[in-house]
């Protein structure tokens, strides 16, 4: 049976892929001066998927696997309850404050956060990564998450090209993200 750290990094790494794809779909299909309905694109788009369905299903197995806390730390289900209660009130402020129209986009990031700061965590308690070093990675998932609600609420309220830049932006954030934590456990394991 493969270590759970190799499989929660293995899976990281897949969603990362998922990143890459989801990017190359982005600069494809809406690749100024006007967006293009495109077979690559579209081809781009279903490996997104695939990738991000099989980097969920490893890091949510080894997530939801028991395993002896060699440290206390905070338990997975509060982080993902504290992630619904976000995006509750993110979609709440959202609408009705910033007039925002709902997109799948917030739910992603969101979602997103929540992955990582769990397996942030999962690895500070395993013994794979520091204190301070935990926290400064949950610190750079929370900027990105910050800064890519940032990009989804100015979205629509930009001209065309720097709406699509401000596209791109939370797409290589969450790719440099998840780098950096597997960068970061890799040299610990």
């Amino acid at each position: 049976m493969e270590h759970p750290v190799k499989t929660l990094l293995t899976g990281n790494w897949t969603m990362a892929l998922c990143g890459v794809f989801y990017l190359a779909w982005w600069i494809v299909v809406f690749r100024p001066p006007k967006p293009r309905n495109s077979p690559v694109g579209w081809g781009l788009l279903a490996l997104a998927f695939l990738a991000g369905i099989a980097g969920f299903y490893l890091m949510g197995r080894t997530l939801a696997e028991p395993f002896p806390d060699a440290r206390p730390g905070i338990r997975g289900l509060w982080i993902v309850l504290a992630g619904a209660v976000a995006y509750v009130l993110l979609l709440a402020g959202t609408t009705l404050i910033f007039r925002r129209q709902v997109t799948s986009e917030l739910l992603i990031i969101v979602a997103w956060a929540v992955l990582e700061l769990c397996t942030v965590n999962f690895l500070y308690r395993y013994g794979v990564l520091a204190y301070t070093a935990a926290w400064t990675l949950a610190g750079i998932v929370l900027a990105a998450a910050v800064a890519s609600l940032v990009c989804y609420l100015l979205y629509y309220r930009l001209p065309y090209t720097p709406g699509f830049i401000a596209g791109c932006v939370p797409l290589a954030l969450a790719v440099v993200t998840i780098a950096l934590i597997n960068f970061t456990a890799g040299r610990s394991i």
